[in-house]
């Protein structure tokens, strides 16, 4: 596709004075050099402003929507089909003290390549003939070697915005790439600087780390470069969370891959807090929407009633497993996916197998329960021994104890049993 749109945009800059001026640059070469679908293009223009005009030329043209202009950073935004495309001039940058938004003026083409966080997000592509051009001179060889590394100097790159240190990490997830030894022990020696950077971008990046595949080598990887102690501080991570490689990889660790690929994004947070002492405490530092962190919360609080249980052995049952469906209401999917993954990651024993037996138990609970319904109510209750108040939670509660045994008895089974207790309570 973004051939395609280079051949288009080749054709609408020919003869003008942006021909063989403008290139497209970052991670959309870099995606296209690694045959990965791209929806954002970042254009680079080797004129003063020329960002801007090229996207007046090209709304004038009828090729894209009406540009969104940003003066200050010589910028604008416009739509070509279906992708989002960011135009600029070629700039050099520079940064006031604590501060990620640079003060920006016209700068040559190896300025702007140099300004920029990885050398595997440094590569040209001229719009004109569609030439790659490397000025880093490392950012193809990093591609094949499938490496992360700074552009310039780790310790410029990263303190100028220190959002990239998440990102390093982001890109080493999303694209399978290691992070080279020297831009790795910066990071190290550059983590505290993300306290710099506000919540709202630290969780952007970090739910992006955790909505990828390998989220599992992003724990491990945030961990090891101190970075997860400024993001989540006080959290421990196990030693545990890391799948077996090579030649310790087995059947169940395969098996355990596939399970982590299916968790939520909810779910992959709550077996990242499962071992936290206070899980409340560290989602306040994630912005993340209240009906989010109430259900990481829930689904916690679940797996360690339901581990407690096991390791007590109290579910000797069916009416454990049916009380403990019901209780998971909606989000009994979601539990069933990371309940075992818990004891795989957090518990002393490798408890994989038992613990699917469980989940498995609880699904066909759930089963059970689609084919009835605890259809008493409050209401109910006060017409038949005309209650009121904390009384009618109380024998709610005993009815509902009782259906769990008993999934068929219907409404007037439910009272006709709540009668026979009231009778036998007051021959006592």
């Amino acid at each position: 596709m973004t051939e395609a749109i280079r051949k288009q945009l080749a054709k609408a800059i020919r003869g003008t004075e942006f021909d063989g001026k403008t290139y497209f640059a970052g991670g959309c070469v870099r995606d296209q050099i690694l045959g990965r679908e791209t929806n954002d293009i970042d254009i680079t223009v080797e004129l003063p402003d020329g960002g801007i005009r090229l996207a007046k030329l090209l709304h004038n043209q009828k090729i894209s929507s009406k540009p969104i202009v940003y003066k200050q950073f010589g910028t604008a935004l416009v739509q070509i089909g279906k992708h989002k495309v960011e135009l600029v001039m070629t700039r050099r940058e520079s940064y006031r003290s604590r501060s990620r938004k640079p003060d920006v003026e016209y700068g040559s083409l190896l300025e702007d390549v140099l300004r920029r966080d990885f050398t595997i997000n440094s590569l040209l592509q001229r719009i004109s003939d569609g030439q790659i051009i490397d000025l880093s001179g490392k950012g193809m060889s990093d591609l094949n070697k499938r490496l992360i590394r700074a552009t310039s100097r780790p310790e410029i790159i990263f303190h100028e915005d220190p959002l990239r240190l998440l990102r390093a990490v982001r890109f080493a997830v999303e694209l399978g790439f290691e992070i080279e030894s020297e831009t790795l022990t910066f990071i190290k020696k550059h983590a505290t600087e993300l306290q710099h950077i506000s919540k709202e971008r630290i969780t952007d990046e970090f739910i992006r780390i955790m909505r990828q595949p390998e989220f599992l080598k992003g724990i491990n990887l945030l961990s090891r470069t101190n970075l997860m102690q400024n993001v989540l501080p006080g959290l421990w991570i196990s030693a545990k969370c890391k799948l077996p490689e090579g030649k310790q990889r087995t059947k169940q660790s395969i098996q355990i891959k596939k399970a982590l690929t299916r968790l939520s994004l909810n779910g992959r947070i709550a077996l990242l807090l499962y071992s936290s002492r206070q899980p409340e405490t560290h989602l306040k530092l994630l912005k993340l929407a209240q009906t989010e962190k109430k259900q990481i919360i829930k689904l916690i609080a679940f797996c360690r009633q339901v581990r407690g249980s096991v390791s007590k052995n109290r579910m000797r049952c069916s009416a454990w497993f049916l009380k403990t469906a019901y209780e998971l209401d909606d989000l009994v999917d979601e539990f069933i996916r990371l309940y075992p993954l818990v004891g795989v990651f957090h518990s002393r024993n490798q408890t994989f197998q038992y613990d699917i037996e469980i989940s498995r138990r609880i699904r066909i609970s759930e089963f059970k329960l689609a084919g009835s319904r605890f259809n008493l109510t409050g209401d109910d209750l006060i017409r038949t021994f005309c209650i009121k108040g904390a009384e009618i939670g109380v024998m709610l509660d005993c009815a509902r104890e009782y259906w769990f045994k008993h999934p068929q008895a219907g409404k007037a089974k439910l009272l006709n049993y709540l009668n026979q207790k009231i009778v036998y309570n007051k021959e006592r």
